[in-house]
C-alpha cells in the first residue's frame, strides 16, 4: 500500500512490540529517503496493534490483508501485488519473510493441493464481496426508480 502496510505477526511475552515496529519503520524511512531523496513523513499513523485470538479472525485478516491491494484498485487480482504472501500461498514462491503458518499446513497433506485450496478462499472472498457490492448498487437502483 502507498501509505501504510498490514503485517501479521505472532509475538510472545518477552517480545517489544512497540519496540519492533519502531525499529522496521525507522529503518524503512531512512532506506526509503537515500533511495528517493524524500523528505517528510512517510506513513499515515503510528502503527495500531489487534490481538488476534482465534483462527476464524486470524482468517478474515489473512483475507482482508490479501484482497486490500484489490479494493484499494491497485491491482486487479492478489497475485500481481508483489508485496504480499499471496504468491508464496497460493503458488509456493519463495519468500524469505514468511514463516510456515500452521493454518495453512493444515489445508491439505500436499503442498499443490494447499496451494488450489488458499486460492479458492481467496477467490470465494472476491467473489462474494463483488455479489455484495452488486446487490448494494442493484438496489440503490431500484430505490432510485
Amino acid at each position: 500500500m502507498s501509505n501504510h502496510i498490514h503485517l501479521i505477526l505472532e509475538v510472545n511475552e518477552a517480545s517489544n512490540l512497540s519496540r519492533f515496529m519502531k525499529r522496521v519503520n525507522l529503518r524503512y524511512v531512512y532506506y526509503y529517503r537515500r533511495k528517493y531523496a524524500y523528505c517528510g513523513h512517510l506513513w499515515q499513523d503510528r502503527f495500531k496493534a489487534k490481538t488476534i485470538d482465534n483462527e476464524e479472525y486470524l482468517i478474515q485478516c489473512g483475507k482482508y490483508i490479501e484482497l486490500n491491494p484489490v479494493r484499494a484498485g491497485i491491482v486487479k487480482g492478489p497475485e500481481e501485488y508483489r508485496f504480499s504472501s499471496y504468491l508464496h500461498y497460493a503458488y509456493g514462491a519463495k519468500d524469505i519473510l514468511i514463516q510456515g503458518d500452521p493454518l495453512y499446513h493444515n489445508l491439505a497433506s500436499s503442498q499443490e493441493r494447499r496451494q488450489l485450496i488458499y486460492r479458492d478462499i481467496i477467490i470465494e472472498e472476491m467473489t462474494e464481496k463483488t455479489l455484495k457490492a452488486r446487490r448494494i448498487i442493484e438496489h440503490s437502483e431500484l430505490i432510485a426508480v
